[in-house]
């Protein structure tokens, strides 16, 4: 089940759904984007875990440091937990992830990225993760049906050519904190500088160096 899911089709859809995989009884679920349930749904799902009967209950969410209220308070009672690294400090495996996506997509198995292709999504910072990653792997394939998908098939900002700076991960650890900042703080600057307990001079220093 999906956080998704229950925007597009409505948590009255989504409660059903859940409860029908509930009274079965058995195997696993995963609950994709917990975080981003309304908070009925969230105390729905807490009501089963409370209950600590099968089906066994695997939660997806962001960040644990970033959860807030309920939510928070469940992914406490998760003992066992497994944290992802994001997408950024995955780029080796980026052509892997890209042919796994155009299969799930119903792709011909004749369509992939040219290196030139891959080489320019490699250059993007991926604040999105892996959704982000799907949306233009879905773009793409829809500009070719077979063949060879070329850096101008795909979207205009993910194009870039030149080589840009590779950053140390303490860097992209840095890039990330002030990333977050700055959409807690709807960009404002001066509020996300008092935030990560710099100048505003000094933001924008950072900001230029770590593009």
């Amino acid at each position: 089940l999906t956080a998704a899911a229950a925007m597009l089709d409505g948590p009255e859809a989504w409660v059903r759904d859940f409860a029908s995989m509930v009274r079965a009884g058995q195997g696993t679920l995963c609950i994709d984007g917990v975080d981003l349930l309304p908070p009925d749904l969230v105390e729905l799902v807490a009501s089963h875990v409370a209950l600590q009967v099968p089906p066994r209950l695997v939660l997806v969410s962001g960040p644990v440091d970033h959860l807030e209220g309920r939510v928070a308070g469940l992914a406490a009672e998760c003992l066992r937990r497994e944290e992802l690294p994001p997408l950024s400090a995955r780029l080796t495996e980026l052509p892997a992830l890209v042919a796994a996506m155009l299969v799930d997509l119903g792709a011909p198995r004749s369509l992939h990225l040219t290196p030139s292709a891959l080489a320019a999504l490699s250059r993007h910072s991926w604040p999105g993760n892996l959704r982000e990653l799907r949306a233009v792997v879905r773009h793409a394939s829809q500009q070719r049906s077979t063949g060879a998908i070329t850096i101008d098939d795909l979207p205009e900002q993910y194009r870039a050519r030149e080589r840009a700076h590779q950053l140390a991960p303490i860097e992209r650890a840095e890039r990330d904190a002030i990333i977050g900042a700055l959409r807690e703080h709807g960009g404002n600057k001066l509020r996300t500088a008092r935030t990560l307990g710099i100048s505003r001079t000094t933001l924008y220093a950072k900001m230029r160096s770590l593009r």
